[in-house]
């Protein structure tokens, strides 16, 4: 389009063009910033929407060294965090060689790019500023079905750390800024203000469900008393080792009670010596061994020189018999409280997160605290609705319970316990709801370091 536009105007000025052809990672783009340390300059690019592993997978060689470049812990990069995409990667490379030009960058990136330079700027402080997301229709464009935007900052300026996103086919059309208020990240400045005051360390700890990467072998179905496994094989197992399960599409609902699906739960704890089925459980034992193939072409490297069957996301908390439950993958801000069935707990999968409580009524006025409309406003500020997961440990542990519950009157706890019981037929009562504040309650610090005595 460049040589057309010179093309058809002749007379116009012609700019001077270099080509240079290499691949983006051995390039030295300091050579750029010393040529023309004195003239502004404008970047442009789209680069890859595609992350290191999946370039890999495809054998491709362009791809960057290998390195641990976010600096995640070891486990944080096996389970996956030690992925990225290449176009945020080539994004930090023009600002290692470019923040000192004077400037503009526009790259058309995946959103969650922008969202991983944006929340990185606070370590980097590289100097950028009026950050601005376009976001467009990727499908439209590029018959793409991924969540895009044309990414645009200033160089050369005072660091900046926030981003302001706009439509892309109605620029004056603001929607909303995200990024860096003080020491937080969040996803919409405006709704933080209103919710930010219950923003620091949730008083339980969240927990993610379990993991075992094999639902044909370990996810049962039950008909006419029957289980039924994925491969619709029959199988004949003790019931000491299988639980209902529940996974994000089944929580729809603020009492769940009953469950589609049942699992197989191997270990109480990760890492525990699985030898015991076979003298305590034969028929599971021997179903389980007949599938052992299965177990071993498991991908993931969590598995390696583990117990046979091993399952990871198990604890003390899975067994709570009461558990309050959210879907990481989806866009519901609805927590459910999970019961026990038949006096067993029931388990959820990977995809949910979960708190457990022995106590039922604390677990309801839990559900209550988080379902309620200040929970909700605080978590649309800080989540972001194209994630892969809506909600994560890190997102959920940012609820402080306690500063939720001391807004709550007993009187509006009252009439949300009675809409449960009424709807659900429970029997739930305010009665032990000041025990359940000082449980929440911030122990001071003399008596926390009793602890250490």
């Amino acid at each position: 389009k460049i040589l057309g536009f010179y093309i058809d105007n002749p007379t116009d000025k012609k700019p001077e063009i270099e080509i240079h052809h290499f691949n983006v990672f051995d390039f030295d783009f300091h050579s750029i910033t010393k040529q023309f340390s004195k003239q502004e300059i404008l970047i442009i690019g789209n680069p890859p929407w595609v992350t290191n592993a999946k370039l890999s997978s495809l054998k491709s060689n362009n791809l960057p060294q290998k390195s641990n470049f976010k600096k995640h812990n070891g486990l944080d990069a096996i389970t996956g965090k030690g992925n990225f995409d290449i176009g945020e990667y080539i994004t930090m490379m023009m600002f290692d060689a470019f923040q000192h030009i004077n400037g503009h960058l526009a790259f058309l990136v995946k959103n969650s790019v922008i969202k991983n330079v944006v929340y990185d700027q606070k370590q980097h402080n590289y100097k950028i500023s009026g950050l601005q997301k376009y976001t467009i229709d990727s499908k439209k464009e590029f018959n793409a079905s991924v969540e895009a935007s044309l990414f645009f900052c200033k160089l050369n300026s005072i660091p900046e750390y926030t981003c302001k996103e706009f439509r892309f086919y109605c620029t004056t059309k603001f929607v909303r800024e995200f990024g860096w208020v003080d020491d937080k990240f969040v996803s919409n400045t405006e709704y933080y203000s209103h919710s930010k005051d219950i923003d620091d360390v949730c008083q339980f700890e969240w927990r993610q469900g379990i993991k075992h990467d094999l639902s044909l072998i370990m996810e049962l179905e039950r008909i006419n008393e029957q289980f039924i496994n994925g491969l619709n094989q029959k199988v004949n197992l003790e019931e000491d080792l299988i639980f209902g399960v529940l996974k994000s599409s089944d929580l729809k609902q603020p009492v769940i009670s009953k469950t589609r699906k049942y699992t197989i739960v191997t270990q109480k704890k990760v890492g525990q010596d699985t030898t015991f089925i076979k003298q305590k459980f034969p028929q599971t034992y021997k179903y389980l061994q007949n599938n052992k193939s299965y177990f071993d072409k498991r991908k993931s490297s969590i598995y390696n020189n583990k117990p046979n069957f091993s399952i990871f996301g198990i604890g003390d908390y899975s067994f709570s018999p009461y558990k309050i439950s959210i879907s990481g993958l989806y866009k519901t801000f609805t927590f459910s409280l999970i019961l026990p069935i038949q006096n067993k707990p029931v388990m959820l999968d990977d995809t949910c997160y979960l708190l457990g409580f022995d106590n039922i009524y604390f677990a309801a006025y839990t559900l209550v605290l988080l379902n309620s409309d200040k929970t909700k406003e605080f978590l649309q500020s800080i989540t972001f609705s194209d994630a892969k997961r809506i909600f994560t440990k890190e997102i959920l542990m940012r609820i402080d319970l306690y500063k939720l519950a001391i807004q709550f009157s007993k009187n509006t706890l009252q009439q949300e316990i009675n809409i449960l019981n009424n709807r659900y037929n429970l029997n739930i009562k305010d009665e032990k709801w000041e025990e359940y504040l000082q449980t929440l309650k911030p122990k001071p610090v003399a008596e926390q370091m009793k602890l250490f005595a």
